[in-house]
């Protein structure tokens, strides 16, 4: 479990928010999440992309779930890309762990060809399920 830049809850609600874009976390579970703030915190790194959040859902003392958190723009490629970076600079300590991936864009661009395929890409690539939303993203655990 990471123990820096972030905090631990067992709240209903848990939220990441920035600039209008918010990705809610509806905890009917009462898990204990570590809500990670790792974009000039838990990464420092000017040279590494990174996410802007990370949540571990935690059951029994356990991390039994990951979600890598991406609040964006509209640059959805740049989006992908950090949170690759992010998975990739966790790799040992999340390792064996379900993942998922969520960006959480201010607009979501015309979702085309050209998209639908980045993203089969990186999940096939990272072996992990990308979901993309506008404005907010709300998911219940």
């Amino acid at each position: 479990m990471i123990s820096n830049c972030n905090e631990i809850t067992k709240n209903k609600i848990v939220l990441a928010k920035e600039n209008g874009r918010t990705f809610k976390i509806n905890n009917k579970s009462k898990f204990a999440i570590n809500k990670v703030k790792v974009d000039n915190c838990y990464i420092k790194s000017n040279k590494i992309e990174k996410c802007d959040y990370l949540f571990e859902i935690i059951k029994n003392e356990n991390i039994i779930q990951i979600f890598y958190v991406e609040l964006k723009g509209k640059e959805l490629k740049k989006g992908m890309e950090q949170l690759e970076s992010t998975m990739r600079y966790c790799k040992t300590i999340h390792k064996n762990i379900k993942k998922q991936c969520h960006i959480v864009l201010s607009r979501v661009p015309k979702f085309g060809a050209k998209s639908q395929q980045e993203k089969v890409i990186f999940e096939r690539k990272n072996r992990i399920k990308l979901f993309i939303k506008s404005t907010q993203q709300e998911l219940i655990i």
